[in-house]
């Protein structure tokens, strides 16, 4: 038995060096599904939605929309056309995060128009513990408070899954959040389901990833959602239809109020 254990654990760390062999790959042995809820615009009456992966051991986590997983698994692996790929696979959000417990360590990467950028932080969330209990999916959870990123957030969490990490950069709490919102619900992150699940993700999937200060990722999401980026890289034949692409974008941009971090 214990030879059969060696055997698997070779074979998947086999796997991983060769496929990742210049990077670091993490074993994870649980995985999470959560469906996010938000409104980008906070004057807008309805949900986007998109479901999350949250890979975890005891460690650590990495947290990324089920959408870019596969796109980056079929890139990797598929015989599909990579323009295929993409075009079926894209997600609202392609975000990727690696967390370390050890180091509190946050590592945020995400897929631009034209690079790839990543930024490093320290993630230290203080936490309000409450006695409320509420149950979800089944599972006896208990009330948390925070703020953090410029909202005031409630979280659920169990105590019979130990890892302390939850969606997105949320982690610290006594057991694995199952739900979290900010008091406005306008960001909402419910866990739907969970499995024991033996896996190798790369630390950072996004290639060639420039290391930055978050300062300067954020000014590069900034310029590249205005509008002025687009002009400044396309010629218009049309004025009438420069013009008016200027003024959607323009719109575009005023309805995109309200980021999920109002203080970085």
């Amino acid at each position: 038995m214990i030879r059969d254990i060696y055997k698997l654990f070779f074979a998947i760390f086999f796997f991983a060096s060769n496929l990742y062999s210049s990077q670091v790959v993490n074993i994870y042995e649980v995985v999470a599904q959560y469906k996010m809820q938000y409104k980008t615009d906070s004057t807008a009456k309805f949900f986007n939605k998109e479901n999350f992966l949250l890979f975890l051991n005891a460690d650590g986590y990495s947290f990324l929309s089920t959408k870019e997983y596969k796109r980056d698994s079929l890139l990797k692996s598929s015989t599909m056309k990579p323009f295929d790929i993409k075009m079926k696979f894209s997600p609202k959000n392609s975000y990727f995060i690696n967390y370390s417990g050890k180091s509190k360590e946050l590592h945020f990467s995400d897929r631009l128009v034209d690079q790839n950028l990543k930024y490093i932080e320290k993630n230290n969330i203080e936490w309000k513990l409450f006695n409320d209990t509420k149950i979800i999916n089944g599972t006896k959870c208990f009330k948390a408070t925070t703020f953090a990123y410029g909202r005031n957030w409630v979280a659920w969490y169990s105590i019979d899954y130990s890892f302390p990490f939850g969606p997105y950069k949320f982690n610290g709490l006594p057991g694995l959040i199952f739900e979290i919102y900010d008091t406005k619900n306008t960001y909402i992150f419910s866990l739907f389901g969970i499995k024991k699940y033996l896996i190798s993700l790369n630390s950072e999937i996004h290639k060639d990833s420039k290391l930055v200060t978050k300062e300067q990722f954020l000014k590069a999401v900034s310029n590249i959602n205005s509008y002025q980026y687009i002009f400044n890289n396309v010629t218009f034949d049309d004025p009438n239809q420069a013009r008016r692409i200027r003024e959607g974008m323009e719109r575009e941009q005023k309805s995109y109020n309200n980021p999920i971090e109002l203080i970085p």
